[in-house]
């Protein structure tokens, strides 16, 4: 067999076993399709070392003008500016853009800081990146207004709203009824407003909601909602999206991630099994089934704590729930601990100032992130 015959073969066997590996990043570890295929990637690795290739992430395409007349005179940060836009500098009436480099980019910076990882993950985790940055293209990426998105985000939250099957819930988390009743009503909360309100706070940096606002307006008008959907959390962990999710909401296992065991509660799934295959509206089903999860273990939590009187209690103590939503989004744990805080205190009939604020009871951890969620709620 000649030298072409042998890196053609070994380049389709790597290339169809990481592809039929994609997605295995639920739960933090690869799953192979088959225990042979792994076997079968290693071998061809210990055969001959060569990474995979990347050259899909040299930022190739000529930039074109974009009318950026709302952003004029702006100057961005990190990852906004040099990332998002693609901009370093301040912003001019129009402004030279490739938004398709931006995602090359954005992504090799991505697996530059992702955690380590074997060989053989490294090459599914690379997969799985080509494909999401190749399947780009502006002219194709689902153009849109922010209010236009924002009535996407209310089709894919009554869409599950209708598939919530409220007994399997209870019978799962072993929930009373006042239990189920509470949650049921605080699910309320995770609304539109609710849900766009947190992909602002995990994609955009600035401390004024508005221009935050503008600038995921721009975005979507100009890159379209794919690109949106594209954007990767420069974190050490895989995620992409408006909402960042990691493997830790999506991913199915041994112990399913919050929004992949919700999922499987519905009276029909919506979301694929793993974070890397997410795609379209599946990214707010699974922000809004997020959501959801960590309603029932802030109940869990309530029962423990002995704070199920706030069940009763409306008015500021209710108002905090879109707040703590978001702050579970971020830090499950801390958003409990501080949402339990003010309802031991509201039972007991204290205030903590005039107004009781969520962000008052909340640890440092997290409370930063709940001030900006208040803030891009405000400017919605």
């Amino acid at each position: 067999m000649g030298l072409d015959r042998k890196r053609s073969r070994r380049d389709f066997l790597r290339n169809a076993l990481a592809f039929a590996a994609i997605g295995t990043l639920a739960a933090g570890e690869l799953q192979y399709s088959s225990t042979a295929g792994k076997r079968e990637v290693e071998a061809l690795r210990a055969k001959d070392g060569a990474p995979i290739d990347r050259s899909f992430l040299q930022p190739n395409d000529k930039p074109e003008p974009y009318d950026t007349s709302d952003l004029e005179g702006r100057k961005f940060g990190f990852p906004v500016g040099p990332y998002y836009i693609g901009a370093s500098g301040g912003l001019g009436r129009t402004t030279l853009i490739s938004f398709p480099n931006n995602l090359r980019r954005m992504w090799g910076k991505k697996l530059s800081r992702m955690e380590p990882m074997s060989d053989v993950k490294r090459d599914v985790v690379v997969k799985t990146v080509e494909r999401i940055v190749t399947s780009y293209a502006p002219e194709s990426a689902n153009r849109m207004s922010l209010d236009q998105y924002r009535l996407r985000i209310e089709g894919a939250i009554a869409e599950a709203q209708s598939l919530t099957d409220w007994n399997r819930i209870q019978k799962h988390f072993g929930f009373n009824d006042a239990d189920i009743s509470f949650m049921r009503r605080a699910a309320d909360a995770l609304d539109a407003k609710t849900l766009l309100s947190i992909a602002l706070t995990e994609l955009m940096t600035d401390e004024s909601g508005s221009l935050n606002k503008t600038v995921l307006d721009f975005l979507l008008q100009n890159a379209g909602s794919g690109y949106v959907e594209r954007l990767p959390a420069f974190d050490k962990h895989y995620s992409h999206g408006p909402y960042q999710m990691t493997k830790f909401a999506i991913g199915e296992g041994k112990r399913d991630a919050a929004a992949s065991l919700m999922n499987k509660l519905l009276k029909r799934p919506v979301l694929p099994p793993n974070v890397g295959s997410l795609e379209g509206d599946q990214h707010h089903s699974a922000a809004y089934l997020t959501g959801l999860y960590n309603l029932a273990l802030l109940v869990s939590s309530m029962k423990e704590n002995g704070t199920t009187a706030f069940y009763r209690h409306t008015g500021d103590a209710h108002a905090a729930l879109p707040l703590y939503t978001a702050a579970a989004h971020h830090r499950p744990a801390d958003a409990r601990a501080a949402l339990n805080a003010l309802a031991r205190e509201a039972m007991q009939g204290r205030r903590r100032g005039a107004s009781p604020a969520y962000e008052d009871y909340c640890s440092s951890r997290i409370r930063g992130y709940v001030q900006r969620m208040k803030m891009n709620m405000a400017a919605l």
